[in-house]
């Protein structure tokens, strides 16, 4: 109803659930919680001359606890966006996870629609860097051409009094001579 699709991609020990809504994929973790029990072995057949732990009549075993855990999650975490979305739920005494899916697809919605909203910043953002960059270049470039205006002025300038140097000089040894 969500127009949402639901993958299993990976290898066999390393598969995903991966919902792909809005061109987002999120991924969808379960867990159940496992509880930690004692039991306690049979009492075993005391070997003549050796001495056995009583540690050693207990195992630990783990048991199922049927209390879940669903977890969404995207490769794109868009922290800014996302940050009022909802990403795990629990089982509780007062609900159950069943009861509650039409608030995972709601995040599942909302999680992809933060993603969309994190790539049209991030596009934006590049833009405005791009624009900033063609018109800092544009700016160097008149930079440039009016460094090469000043540079061609002043080689003007220079040539300028190199021949006003050497006319006062000629015009120096001019009356130098006459007066010789």
């Amino acid at each position: 109803k969500q127009d949402c699709q639901v993958v299993v991609a990976g290898e066999q020990y390393n598969k995903q659930t991966i919902i792909k809504c809005m061109d987002v994929d999120v991924t969808l973790k379960i867990t159940e919680r496992m509880e930690s029990r004692t039991k306690e072995e049979p009492p075993r057949k005391a070997v003549p001359g050796r001495y056995e732990f009583s540690h050693s009549q207990f195992t630990r075993e783990l048991v199922a606890t049927n209390e879940f855990t669903l977890k969404l999650d995207t490769k794109e975490h868009a922290w800014e966006f996302a940050d009022r979305i909802r990403k795990k739920f629990k089982d509780t005494k007062r609900q159950k996870l069943e009861d509650i899916l039409h608030k995972v697809a709601q995040s599942i919605r909302g999680l992809a629609q933060a993603v969309l909203n994190q790539r049209r910043a991030h596009e934006e953002a590049e833009k405005r860097r791009e624009e900033a960059a063609a018109r800092e270049a544009a700016a160097e470039k008149v930079r440039a051409q009016m460094w090469a205006k000043i540079e061609a002025e002043q080689r003007k300038v220079d040539a300028l009094l190199a021949d006003a140097s050497t006319w006062t000089k000629s015009q120096q040894l001019r009356r130098y001579i006459t007066a010789v």
